[in-house]
């Protein structure tokens, strides 16, 4: 039996159509072979090509009507804002006309107005600009996942509060009411969506005060001393994520130095991991809550 010859120009991990294939001499049946897989209807990639945001990415732009534009989250990754799960999820689209794709699973397909003064073009990509992302983000029903993409883009200086109060109200959808909700809770100082999260476990689940993000102890000779994650400063407290950089022994050892000299600067602070932020959420108001209720 005669193995079928590879074509390198459509072995090198990037997505590619029927009309792409044919037109380096490669058929539908020719591609029925161990050295491409389907991702929809006449879409193809290499076998070997792992699953990835860009890849989806790139593989909805060959099939997307020319109004069309990548929006949510997958546009926010174009803006350099990652935001995406762990596990690759279709691709969100808008666009101002129905349309139903043959792709269910790459793309998530959204019928919304959608001005050219909303589109912008990234990497070759036609996608939703930083605000109309943010806005589009911030409609969405999970409020937490809103938030998070909010803060994210804000720590980026894609966008400003301001910017996305104004560009809610001149659209007026009803959804945008939401918008709202998720302008009060945002906060620029994010510098991660773990810290967002941990946030908003403090002050959604616990109903505590809203901390200062990003602030800067010194101890009394104006020595700078650490930056805190999130701060009450009327009690000298400190709350404070750690990722699993801090898991290293080197980072290790550097934190708990700098730990001690937050505590002899008089500021004591409370540090919790990803697994503390899911499922211990009442462990952490409790203890946060207890530490307020020290004297400074």
């Amino acid at each position: 039996m005669r193995l079928p010859q590879p074509e390198p120009s459509l072995l090198t991990g990037q997505p590619f159509t029927l009309a792409m294939a044919q037109a380096v001499g490669v058929t539908r049946r020719r591609l029925d072979c161990s050295l491409w897989r389907s991702l929809g209807r006449d879409l193809w990639v290499a076998t070997e090509t792992p699953d990835s945001a860009t890849l989806f990415i790139a593989a909805a732009q060959l099939v997307l009507p020319d109004r069309a534009a990548v929006s949510g989250q997958a546009a926010a990754s174009l803006h350099g804002v990652d935001l995406l799960p762990l596990r690759c999820e279709p691709v969100d689209v808008v666009l101002d006309q129905s349309w139903r794709p043959g792709h269910q699973d790459l793309i998530r397909p959204h019928r919304a107005p959608l001005p050219e003064s909303d589109v912008v073009t990234v990497n070759g990509v036609r996608c939703t600009s930083p605000l109309r992302t943010a806005y589009d983000l911030a409609r969405g029903a999970d409020l937490r996942r809103a938030v998070v993409a909010v803060d994210a883009l804000l720590y980026a200086r894609l966008i400003t509060l301001d910017g996305l109060t104004e560009f809610s109200s001149q659209r007026g959808w009803p959804d945008g009411a939401r918008v709202g909700r998720v302008v009060q809770l945002a906060d620029a100082g994010a510098q991660s969506p773990m810290e967002t999260e941990l946030r908003l476990v403090l002050v959604l689940d616990g109903g505590l005060p809203r901390p200062t993000t990003q602030h800067v102890v010194r101890d009394r000779n104006g020595r700078f001393v650490g930056q805190l994650d999130m701060a009450y400063l009327h009690r000298r407290r400190g709350v404070e994520y750690d990722g699993q950089v801090h898991a290293e022994e080197r980072v290790r050892a550097r934190d708990l130095s700098r730990h001690n000299r937050l505590f002899g600067a008089g500021w004591p602070t409370l540090r919790y991991s990803a697994d503390a932020v899911y499922n211990h959420k009442q462990m952490i108001i409790r203890e946060v809550t207890e530490a307020l209720s020290w004297p400074p």
